[in-house]
């Protein structure tokens, strides 16, 4: 019969997808693997997870609709930065996949905006990156939501970038 040989063909495709990746992705970890010495928050069902290390402040804002509006506000040199981690509903339209209202690049002064990928079994996305005269902007987005600081310092940054780097895969058992 041809069914066979055409379910021999999509199993062999669908392996064939799974290891495809590109070489430059970066492989995010299960979170059973992940260390935490803070709050680990959960985000999209809590299959994609930060963890918000000891004495940071942060809040959650649960939206009516079940968004999550997460965020992790810090003082350095008596400045207010803040780091947003929005998680939209499964109804919302689409949600920030790229940079907004970041300054443009300015090669003339060495500033570059680098765009890296990551993957883990539960979905993948971008990693944003600019930096220009001490303050920095950064935006890493997941499916269905996205982290984002913009135009902090250096020393802001910094610690946000612990948060952002954190970002484990939670995996769901198979039914």
């Amino acid at each position: 019969m041809l069914l066979y040989p055409l379910l021999a063909l999509t199993c062999v495709w669908a392996a064939w997808q799974d290891t495809k990746g590109n070489p430059d992705d970066r492989s995010i970890p299960p979170c059973a693997e992940a260390t935490c010495r803070g709050k680990r928050i959960g985000h999209m069902l809590n299959m994609f997870q930060f963890c918000i290390p000891h004495g940071m402040k942060y809040r959650r804002v649960a939206g009516f609709e079940g968004d999550l509006h997460d965020r992790v506000t810090l003082s350095t040199h008596g400045e207010h930065s803040e780091l947003i981690i929005f998680t939209a509903n499964f109804t919302w339209g689409p949600v920030k996949t790229g940079p907004d209202n970041w300054p443009a690049p300015d090669s003339a002064h060495g500033e570059t905006l680098s765009i890296s990928q990551w993957r883990c079994s539960e979905g993948d996305g971008h990693d944003f990156k600019f930096q220009r005269a001490g303050r920095n902007w950064r935006l890493l987005t997941f499916p269905f939501g996205f982290a984002e600081y913009e135009d902090v310092p250096t020393s802001a940054a910094e610690r946000f970038d612990k948060v952002l780097d954190s970002l484990c895969c939670k995996s769901f058992p198979p039914n």
